[in-house]
């Protein structure tokens, strides 16, 4: 019997005989066809949708058309009874939506609900942030890194980022949200304390914003968006700012994250505590999400932030003219950045830790 599994926004379903040039298209890109890629391919599509020694074979379908296929392996000569590994490979036109994250969690509950699964795991390069975040969101735990996992033509091996659900975790439910403490401050999700400040700073820019839109950024807090990480900073139990990191796969290469910060009132700035919210933020996207590049922007007369930025190690790299339009005019904004063997490099005075 075929399987078929529904998730939020996808259908996971046997591939179609119809979608044979797609998935050609897709595999062999501008290239002339291989006769044997041609028949594996039409053999691909018959066998899906039912297990073969080792593999289930799905397409992802949204709103009824193939946007991709995912695979599921239990190879049993190498990995114990119960244990899965997944694969995915969206079209490029499906990225970036959210579909991924809903696919491996769909897959993680037939397993553990249906196919008697103790531990299901994937694992992705080091510098794909999006699946990363695909699979935090899909509450799959990183697990360390596995060097010179991915041999490629005419480059170095690559490194790939390992992630697991077990069975104990799928029964425990959702991860719980980023947070990373420090020695003064604490960044995390957000509270309802923060909806007043956070409504009056970013009214400071965007007048039009309302109360409602803050308050579903709050919800959303904690957790990796589609592209990015929004959490407060928290002092003595109160939330005193924002910290956010961004990537955004389609203007930056993978790895690379831009951060913000925001401390709301003036009584709780110039005490260095920004600066903790920035190391801590900065810390995890290295050591967790294997960044490889962390950057910063502030306007060229922003002299804390300029000391605050040097003082982390992060380093001046230019200066962008007229970046926004303030209510004076088109300001100006400096750039700085930390590479990952500047992270490598520098102090240790902001140590953090993960809770989970």
């Amino acid at each position: 019997m075929s399987v078929r599994l529904r998730g939020a926004a996808v259908e996971l379903r046997p591939l179609r005989e119809e979608e044979f040039d797609v998935l050609l298209a897709e595999e062999i890109g501008d290239t002339e066809p291989d006769p044997v890629l041609v028949e594996r391919t039409r053999g691909r599509i018959a066998t899906s949708g039912t297990w073969q020694p080792g593999e289930l074979l799905l397409a992802v379908d949204a709103d009824g058309s193939i946007i991709g296929t995912c695979q599921i392996r239990r190879a049993q000569s190498a990995f114990p009874p119960g244990v899965f590994e997944l694969g995915i490979g969206l079209f490029e036109q499906a990225r970036g939506k959210g579909y991924g994250t809903d696919v491996i969690a769909t897959l993680a509950r037939y397993l553990f609900e249906e196919e008697g699964a103790i531990r299901v795991q994937l694992g992705t390069d080091v510098h794909n942030a999006a699946m990363r975040r695909a699979a935090e969101k899909a509450g799959y735990r990183f697990e360390g890194v596995m060097r010179s996992f991915w041999e490629t033509p005419d480059e170095e091996p690559h490194d790939y980022a390992l992630y697991a659900r077990t069975l104990a975790d799928h029964r425990d439910g959702p991860l719980p949200p980023v947070e990373v403490r420090g020695d003064r401050v604490s960044i995390g999700a957000l509270d309802a304390d923060a909806l007043d400040p956070m409504l009056r700073e970013l009214r400071r820019f965007r007048p039009e914003m309302d109360a409602a839109e803050v308050r579903r950024r709050i919800a959303a807090s904690g957790r990796w968006g589609d592209h990015d990480l929004f959490l407060g900073i928290r002092r003595d139990g109160s939330t005193i700012g924002t910290v956010q990191a961004a990537a955004c796969p389609r203007l930056q290469f993978p790895g690379t994250f831009e951060i913000g910060v925001v401390v709301f009132d003036e009584a709780n700035r110039g005490q260095g505590l920004g600066s903790e919210a920035v190391a801590l933020l900065t810390g995890y996207l290295f050591d967790e999400m294997q960044a490889h590049r962390v950057s910063l922007t502030t306007d060229v007369d922003n002299v804390a932030m300029h000391r605050s930025a040097a003082k982390l190690g992060f380093r001046y790299e230019g200066t962008m003219r007229a970046a926004y339009e303030g209510d004076h005019g088109p300001v100006d904004q400096d750039v700085f950045a930390m590479t990952r063997r500047d992270h490598e490099h520098a102090n240790e005075e902001h140590r953090w830790t993960r809770t989970s």
